[in-house]
């Protein structure tokens, strides 16, 4: 079993393949995976925004961490199919506003398999939001199938940053 890793940066081949809007250029939103925390992918006005990560490979994915400001309602979803289409719920959270600091916080921190993961900011805290980064860990999909073998079920549960409570949203 390889080691836990962080997979969502643009160095691992990750890409942003889909963003609802962006200040400036399309490529503003590749921020959120370049590594950095000084830089930032702004929304622009209405709710809901969505931004969808893809992997160059499924992944096994043990825990996905967001740092932003002003998020208020953010969802999370999975697909393992080749081209982002057919998602599954993961999880929905909410997100407690924070004075003049980032929030950062644990989406899920459960095992699963996917290609694409779609974020959408449901709502917020002011008309405009910001993410500066999301932390993917987990390991490569040695297998290639849709389910965790036997030898891939010790990825540890938790890796990476103290996060803030978080309240778990009801699902709709």
């Amino acid at each position: 079993m390889g080691e836990v890793e962080e997979l969502a940066l643009e160095s691992r081949g990750c890409v942003v393949s889909y963003s609802s809007s962006s200040c400036g250029s399309y490529d503003e939103c590749s921020k959120i995976i370049d590594g950095q925390r000084n830089t930032y992918w702004c929304t622009t006005g209405l709710y809901p925004q969505v931004f969808i990560l893809t992997f160059p490979n499924p992944v096994i994915i043990s825990s996905v961490k967001i740092r932003s400001y002003f998020v208020r309602l953010i969802s999370l979803e999975k697909s393992s199919a080749e081209s982002p289409q057919r998602f599954e719920y993961v999880c929905e959270t909410e997100l407690d506003v924070t004075d003049h600091c980032h929030q950062v916080e644990s989406l899920h921190e459960a095992k699963f398999i996917a290609r694409h993961l779609r974020f959408t900011i449901k709502s917020g805290y002011d008309h405009i939001c910001a993410v500066y980064r999301v932390e993917v860990h987990g390991v490569q999909n040695k297998s290639g199938g849709d389910e965790i073998r036997d030898d891939e079920t010790d990825i540890p549960e938790s890796v990476g940053l103290v996060t803030t409570p978080k309240r778990q949203a009801g699902r709709n």
